[in-house]
């Protein structure tokens, strides 16, 4: 909103990046998925507002990629840094097991899905800020297009039951 006004006068565009954390909300990616919901909606929000002054607004909504926000050892050392610091009650609630297991099942999601074609971001980037018709929202990678998209489409209760059903193969809480 800063530069509304020079924007209104260069008839420009906003080009910003949320994350397919917008469109489905990961156990464990809370804080994160929030934040990603509320960049989107804004642009939803201001797409509206500056369209009748000639500018357009664009999210690009990424899976998963090799970038330092997913390195792996700097999510493990998150995940033991807030291990240290829980109160003995949670430890003792979710305990040891589930804390390694945890670690284990995060690497394994990341490694499962995250794509090294970081590129793909740079020409979507690109694409929405060149183009002469630049799409709303460009979903970026795998993840995004084949996985993360179509299961956002599907009912709430069907969502819970698939998280439900995902749920029986990853680790437990001690205390359940």
């Amino acid at each position: 909103m800063a530069v509304k006004k020079l924007l209104k006068k260069a008839r420009g565009r906003v080009v910003t990046v949320a994350s397919i954390c917008a469109r489905v909300g990961l156990p464990g990616l809370g804080p994160y998925s929030v934040s990603k919901y509320g960049v989107s909606a804004y642009c939803d929000v201001i797409r509206q507002e500056l369209r009748p002054f000639g500018i357009s607004v664009h999210v690009l909504e990424p899976g998963f990629f090799n970038t330092p926000l997913i390195n792996r050892e700097k999510i493990d050392a998150e995940i033991l840094e807030a291990w240290k610091h829980a109160p003995n009650e949670v430890k003792q609630e979710y305990g040891e097991k589930f804390f390694n297991d945890a670690r284990e099942s995060t690497h394994l999601f990341l490694n499962s899905v995250a794509s090294s074609q970081i590129s793909l971001v740079v020409d979507a980037y690109f694409h929405a800020i060149t183009s002469k018709h630049p799409r709303s929202r460009y979903q970026i990678g795998w993840d995004s297009i084949l996985l993360f998209i179509p299961f956002s489409y599907l009912p709430t209760g069907l969502q819970d039951y698939i998280f439900a059903a995902a749920g029986l193969f990853l680790p437990k809480p001690a205390c359940r």
